[in-house]
């Protein structure tokens, strides 16, 4: 359920820093590209000017959000389950947004030329209920197909639905960025990136109401970084690449090169979700539509953090 990063920090920092670094931990569900600028951030030393070493932990997001309730991280990476919790009044809030588009794409068998061919096939997602479920759900209202008219199977993690489409378990996978890259040599096609059928957010920094009021500057020197680390993303391609290749685990650059030009319009440059994206996460989320935004988000802290860069 819980699983330490063991990340190899080389200098080459943003700025510098003074010892001793306090350790921040964050929840985290797995090497996910959509956290990707964190993981540059930590490489480049990017929080050691905020005062403290970021140390990511792989959670289940149901996991996550309830050790941030609780106060066994400050900070956490989930966003679907963050809005459930935080919609139902736990004492959580999204501060920034890392993704405010989701790289979830939808990689089909051979036989499927358009997304009406899904009608009666087998279609692998991680579990019920989860973003990809609810990203599939969109695509099918989206092409007028019932849901009642595909099988969804709850498969676990993005290799064990890979696995399952290479064997023919299933006819296809809602899966992200790059595993359809790795899938394409194979002859499986990514038939649609999700992206492009509705506009939702897939990755944000959470963090507890508690430290909003009590750590807001720790917060904002937190935010600060990640939207610096973001900018030396989208700005340093070449140098980048290899820190993409060796995070995800891709076998050469060129693969890399792929992906990162799939993704670069999924890191937003403020930290902000587009107010139609974070309302279709709301709902995607099965909140009511009455739900107030300021149950669930705070955009007041990457605002200041990126007026302070601008300074």
């Amino acid at each position: 359920m819980l699983t330490v990063f063991s990340l190899g920090l080389f200098t080459g920092s943003f700025a510098g820093y003074a010892q001793p670094l306090k350790q921040v931990d964050i929840g985290v569900p797995t090497n996910s590209s959509a956290w990707f600028p964190l993981y540059v951030a930590m490489k480049k030393n990017a929080f050691h000017e905020a005062g403290f070493r970021l140390r990511p932990i792989v959670m289940d997001a149901r996991v996550a959000v309830a050790a941030l309730v609780s106060k066994e991280v400050p900070y956490i990476a989930q966003m679907g389950s963050a809005i459930s919790g935080a919609g139902q009044g736990l004492p959580i809030k999204i501060v920034m947004a890392f993704a405010a588009k989701t790289h979830h794409v939808l990689v089909t068998s051979r036989d499927i030329s358009s997304p009406q061919d899904l009608r009666g096939r087998r279609v692998g997602i991680s579990r019920p209920g989860a973003t990809p479920h609810r990203e599939l759900l969109a695509v099918l209202e989206k092409y007028k197909i019932e849901p009642s008219q595909v099988t969804v199977l709850g498969l676990g993690p993005d290799q064990n639905r890979m696995l399952a489409l290479e064997r023919g378990q299933v006819d296809a996978i809602v899966t992200g960025v790059p595993y359809n890259l790795l899938l394409e040599p194979k002859g499986f096609k990514t038939l649609l990136y999700i992206k492009d059928v509705i506009d939702m957010p897939l990755s944000a920094l959470t963090t507890h109401d508690d430290w909003i009021r009590e750590k807001r500057d720790e917060v904002r020197a937190f935010i600060a970084s990640a939207l610096k680390a973001t900018a030396y993303v989208k700005t340093h391609r070449s140098e980048v690449l290899p820190l993409l290749q060796e995070f995800i685990g891709l076998p050469d650059q060129a693969m890399a090169a792929l992906a990162y030009d799939a993704l670069r319009d999924v890191w937003p440059d403020d930290g902000l979700t587009s107010s139609q994206g974070l309302t279709n996460a709301i709902s995607l989320a099965g909140l009511p539509a009455s739900t107030p935004l300021s149950r669930v988000v705070d955009w007041s802290i990457v605002k200041e953090a990126a007026a302070q860069i601008k300074r």
